[in-house]
């Protein structure tokens, strides 16, 4: 596997259309009123449901559920490569430089978008069957990773604080704390140049399965 970092601008643009959010609470997690966990649009998972979508299934496997966190996600359109975004405002408590990984099993060429406010280490594996074309990091603080050596591209617009522009400070589906889910979105379009098919995050997490449906 091999490390890699770099830095550059750039600017967002707007909304991803077409897209539903819905707010899925884990096993134990608080209950959530029908406000928050509301279906937008035809088409949208119902809290608690599987987020199984007609691409690939993404488990979030360790939201902090437990301290009111909850997994969202929104689901977008088709594109190839693939384009899934997983972000997290921090992927350890109280901002503590963190680390997350990610595992593919999909065999399905994509891209990931890897975001989280706080500085995070993201390590990105697969199987013989992945095929991932791209990785982008964002974040306020600046981010880093390691991933395959298949990987072939690594692009990095995290570390806003030191004055790079990045695709959003945060954005998990959530921004109460500031975040700017949509322009991570519409950043990820810009840069990747497909749709994006499916964005999940939560406040705190670390641990992300992307694989193919059964």
């Amino acid at each position: 596997m091999k490390a890699l970092s770099a830095t550059s601008a750039f600017v967002t643009v707007a909304w991803l259309a077409g897209c539903a959010l819905t707010h899925e609470p884990q096993m134990d997690a608080p209950a959530q009123s029908d406000r928050d966990t509301g279906t937008a649009a035809a088409g949208t998972k119902n809290a608690g449901q599987s987020a199984a979508t007609s691409h690939g299934l993404i488990d979030v496997l360790d939201c902090a559920v437990d301290d009111g966190y909850q997994v969202n996600r929104i689901e977008g359109r088709s594109g190839s490569p693939e384009v899934y975004v997983l972000s997290v405002y921090e992927s350890q408590r109280n901002g503590a430089h963190g680390e997350a990984t990610v595992h593919v099993t999909r065999s399905a060429g994509l891209v990931l978008v890897l975001s989280s406010y706080e500085p995070t280490h993201w390590t990105v594996s697969g199987d013989e069957n992945a095929h991932i074309e791209q990785v982008i990091l964002s974040g306020y603080h600046p981010q880093s990773a390691t991933v395959d050596a298949g990987v072939e591209v690594i692009i990095d617009r995290s570390g806003a604080q030191s004055g790079v522009v990045a695709l959003s400070l945060c954005g998990y589906g959530d921004d109460s704390g500031g975040c700017d889910t949509r322009s991570l979105i519409a950043g990820a379009e810009q840069l990747s140049g497909q749709p994006v098919t499916e964005l999940v995050g939560c406040y705190r997490a670390s641990t992300f399965v992307l694989a193919d449906l059964e």
